[in-house]
């Protein structure tokens, strides 16, 4: 079997050197939603910094143990949010990461930084835009339930969410009869 010359003295066509490589194309997830990712990357940076000056260790160790919160509220199956202008979803989250922080004992003063590291998109977006609108205060977790509930809850919840009483929001069960 005799092969085709290939290269720049070949008739009609360009050579290897001439032509880009072929590479096929790569589909990779987003390595920061990983908290195994997550967790090695906060130790090289935590040993890096920790060689570097010894006044850091305090903000490493915090760090290390904000990735560690977080990393047992996803195995305890809180999920990212994203900002999903639905009501029933973003309920549906804000009870599943209470139950989930209450059932940890989740540090009062330290549930909103451990929180807030499951928001993405939009929601990341709007959460940096309360914390600049709101800086010098004290954020603490009634303040960011407020927050989330104005945001993208209460004013779209479905009335049986708010009242426990479902139909009540076309007013079904309030008429007379029903």
């Amino acid at each position: 079997m005799t092969l085709p010359l290939i290269g720049p003295g070949a008739a009609g066509g360009q050579g290897p050197e001439d032509r880009p490589p072929l590479v096929a194309p790569m589909v990779t997830s987003n390595p920061y939603s990983d908290p195994t990712f997550l967790e090695q990357l906060v130790k090289a940076v935590a040993t890096g910094m920790a060689a570097g000056a010894s006044n850091s260790t305090p903000r490493v160790e915090r760090v290390v143990t904000l990735v560690q919160w977080v990393k047992g509220m996803r195995k305890m199956g809180c999920t990212t949010y994203s900002g999903e202008e639905d009501a029933e979803v973003a309920g549906h989250w804000l009870r599943k990461v209470e139950r989930v922080i209450d059932q940890m004992q989740v540090p009062e003063e330290t549930r909103v930084d451990y929180v807030t590291q499951l928001l993405t998109e939009s929601a990341h977006s709007w959460w940096e835009t309360i914390r600049e609108r709101r800086a010098g205060e004290e954020l603490r977790w009634k303040h960011f339930r407020e927050e989330f509930k104005e945001r993208y809850y209460s004013g779209q919840a479905p009335e049986r969410e708010r009242t426990g009483v479902p139909g009540s929001e076309t007013g079904e069960y309030d008429r007379p009869g029903v």
